[in-house]
């Protein structure tokens, strides 16, 4: 592998880097123009941190003696629409120039898949077992 390409590897090493909850990643989304087809999962880990880290509702205090009432938690709803909105802005029309011999070809693919799926999955099953045989639980006496 030629120098310059294991120096692209490692550029894009450092925009994937975990580190500071894909830090560079998520700057270089947030600076980028669509198009661009963005990682969804950075999107799908925050809407799961603020549904699991927030509460749908939250308490109101009423007054002055502890009286609270259970109010909608706006905030997490703000925080999901924030992550949702900023994953939208990269939805817009491609302008894709059609190929119909490509097209036919993906067709095709699609329409054997599916009519060799079934088999598919049995073929696969049956070679799983083979190779790791279902134990068989004895029941005491």
């Amino acid at each position: 592998v030629s120098s310059k390409t294991k120096a692209k590897l490692d550029e894009l090493k450092d925009v994937v880097d975990v580190s500071r909850n894909y830090a560079v990643l998520r700057q270089r989304l947030q600076n980028t123009v669509p198009p661009c087809l963005p990682f969804v999962g950075t999107y799908l880990t925050d809407l799961t941190f603020v549904d699991v880290g927030n509460q749908t509702t939250r308490q109101l205090s009423l007054d002055s003696d502890d009286t609270t009432v259970p109010v909608i938690n706006f905030g997490k709803h703000m925080k999901t629409a924030k992550i949702i909105s900023e994953l939208q802005r990269f939805q817009i029309p491609y302008r894709f120039t059609e190929v119909p011999e490509l097209q036919t070809w993906m067709q095709d693919q699609l329409v054997r898949v599916r009519s060799s799926e079934q088999a598919n999955v049995q073929n696969y099953y049956r070679r799983s077992l083979l190779l790791e045989p279902r134990e068989t639980t004895q029941r005491p006496h």
